[in-house]
């Protein structure tokens, strides 16, 4: 079954021109431009498998009826579109009619229409900027001075209005508003605005109308569905991202009397780096994989992971994964799935696990140890000494590596363990992490006695997902929070064991 797209366009108003010849030229054209919109949209829609229903001219009342209507068979998993067609103000679109006068409605309460419909909305919204709505004479239009930097916060303004409420906001609205409130954001907007009248287009339909339909595969000049002209890389489907860098140039490549001109025109989308298809040969619908599965579970774009960035892609090994704003999620083989947005590696206890032969029958080891950390060549921390020499010069035969003394502060708590966080994790993300034990007397001077080197990736799940030695003690419980937890012990001479854990935020 195809999804519903409702084409909504408005106009000026509609009383007498009062023998003006100017304006009533101007409100013909206006008329004739918005018909050609709705019939470009809608054969635009059915070329994507979108079943249209167009209105203008309709009072707020039968406008939320007929967004109801259209919209009433829309499960969680369905996508509904909606393309505006009007003025617009600072923070309102022109969009219904007030007896024969038209009226604004604002981008909250446009926003609060639309969010009774289940599942993810696409809005295009293609709207003038000029004050054309209460200033109808082209002769004051031409007095409004909107700059380009006017025109982009206008379309930040439509697009802020649709990103994703605050939880407690969603909390106070309908159970089945809820129950897609948790997907990567309930909205994907495209919008484009100009600066006046004479850069929406001609009789045959505004300008970014026409580079929407080019773009999604209609032929609005020849009546015919065509290739995708957005579709970058020959898939048959279109991100929003793909269809604004589309219209954005074919505008600029406008050629009006043999000259490049470059319109006071702004479009945008939300998000901005949506990897999601909207436009295609079937009916899209919400993804079902685990990936996406597990990214609602944690909150979507509520969560540390945020938005997503990239595809689903498979490495070069074979793992299939996502990366995001804040990290990876990546798909096991048993068909679940595991999120990375850092790794945290806490340091536990060190001990000598046979006698060492120090000089002058000396067979205690007094311990220290070094740790460093690099992160895709950062350093984290280089060669930092637990005890801290300042403290104490080391912790006899065995310790629990803890911070204690001075420096010690609201997140490094005295007596608890010492531990170091990674930035946020990328698929190509790699951790070298180097633990040297070192022996510490007054008979010699101070000798490495075990070096524990690891390198943390992708394919090792950053040492939480799999186990990085044959050391690996044990999968444990820690609250709500899953560990792993090593006993590692170093095949030198002198036997070592090292305790450390690790966990993952995400």
């Amino acid at each position: 079954m195809n999804n519903k797209g409702l084409i909504i366009t408005a106009s000026d108003e509609l009383s007498s021109a009062n023998g003006d010849a100017e304006k009533i030229k101007s409100l013909r054209n206006e008329y004739t431009r918005r018909a050609a919109n709705r019939t470009i949209m809608e054969n635009m829609f059915k070329r994507n498998c979108i079943t249209p229903t167009s209105i203008h001219n309709v009072t707020l009342d039968v406008l939320k009826s007929t967004i109801k209507e259209t919209f009433q068979d829309a499960t969680d998993s369905t996508y509904s579109y909606i393309y505006i067609n009007c003025h617009g103000s600072t923070n309102a679109l022109w969009l219904y009619m007030n007896g024969d006068r038209t009226a604004s409605l604002s981008f909250a309460d446009l926003r609060d229409i639309l969010d009774e419909i289940p599942g993810m909305k696409v809005l295009l919204i293609e709207s003038c900027h000029s004050g054309a709505s209460i200033t109808p004479k082209s002769t004051l239009r031409k007095k409004i001075n909107i700059t380009r930097d006017d025109l982009r916060a206008f379309s930040q303004s439509i697009i802020s209005a649709f990103k994703p409420r605050a939880k407690a906001a969603i909390a106070t609205r309908s159970a089945t508003v809820k129950k897609s409130a948790l997907r990567y954001g309930e909205f994907k907007v495209i919008t484009a605005c100009q600066a006046a009248e004479s850069a929406w287009g001609n009789l045959s339909g505004n300008r970014f109308t026409k580079h929407w339909a080019k773009g999604c595969g209609w032929d609005w000049e020849n009546n015919r569905s065509q290739d995708r002209a957005a579709d970058t890389n020959g898939d048959n489907l279109v991100t929003l991202p793909d269809l604004v860098a589309y219209s954005r140039h074919e505008v600029i490549q406008q050629n009006e009397n043999g000259k490049v001109v470059e319109y006071d025109q702004d479009d945008a989308c939300y998000p901005e780096n949506d990897f999601e298809p909207v436009f295609g040969d079937k009916p899209l619908s919400a993804r079902d994989d685990a990936i996406y599965k597990y990214y609602i579970s944690q909150g979507g774009v509520d969560s540390v992971y945020k938005y997503p960035i990239g595809p689903i892609t498979k490495s070069s090994s074979g793992i299939t994964y996502q990366e995001f704003e804040g990290g990876v999620i990546v798909e096991n083989k048993d068909g679940s799935a595991e999120g990375y947005s850092k790794i945290k590696l806490v340091l536990k206890h060190v001990a000598q696990a046979h006698k060492i032969n120090d000089g002058k029958k000396n067979t205690d080891a007094e311990l220290f140890l070094t740790i460093s950390i690099k992160q895709d060549g950062k350093t984290i921390v280089d060669a930092e000494r637990w005890p801290k020499l300042s403290i104490r010069k080391h912790g006899g035969k065995a310790f629990d590596i803890v911070y204690e003394g001075a420096g010690t502060n609201a997140l490094h708590i005295p007596g608890k363990n010492v531990f170091y966080v990674s930035d946020i994790l990328n698929a190509q993300s790699k951790i070298d992490v180097e633990i040297d034990v070192w022996d510490f007397d007054l008979h010699n001077q101070a000798d490495k006695i075990s070096s524990f080197k690891y390198s943390l990736d992708m394919d090792n799940g950053w040492g939480y997902g799999k186990s990085l030695t044959t050391d690996f003690k044990k999968t444990a419980f820690r609250g709500d929070r899953r560990i792993r937890e090593y006993l590692r012990m170093s095949t030198a001479n002198d036997k070592i064991h090292l305790i450390f854990d690790i966990e993952k935020i995400g």
